[in-house]
């Protein structure tokens, strides 16, 4: 899928779901991040997820309305607690801000220029 098409296949579905506990390394992810910018509600397994990506230069705490984070160790509590995010949770409109979007494509920049040099 070339990248221009993802706002609008992220803009399609309802959740992403992020799951990523049990990889044998840290992972930044692209796709959270621009899910978010879509207005994409993600559920992860990562209760620090918004603060992981302070640590790029993220500000995600405007988009905290579309984050929920499930214990995978749980799955009965995490199927309640998506149940009840998903039925009862009222996601405010106009998520996506142009100067934290910029934000974004710096650091994503920035760690690709780290790594090719």
């Amino acid at each position: 899928l070339p990248p221009w098409e993802m706002p609008s296949l992220l803009r399609s579905v309802d959740v992403l779901f992020h799951v990523e506990a049990d990889l044998p390394f840290p992972m930044f992810s692209n796709l959270v991040v621009e899910a978010l910018f879509c207005g994409t509600i993600v559920i992860s397994d990562q209760e620090d997820l918004v603060i992981r990506y302070q640590n790029y230069g993220l500000d995600l705490s405007r988009w905290l309305p579309l984050v929920l984070c499930v214990d995978k160790d749980n799955p009965k509590g995490a199927a309640e607690k998506i149940k009840d995010f998903l039925v009862n949770h009222v996601i405010p409109l106009d998520q996506q801000v142009p100067g934290e979007f910029e934000q974004y494509i710096s650091a994503h920049e920035g760690m690709f220029r780290k790594y090719i040099k």
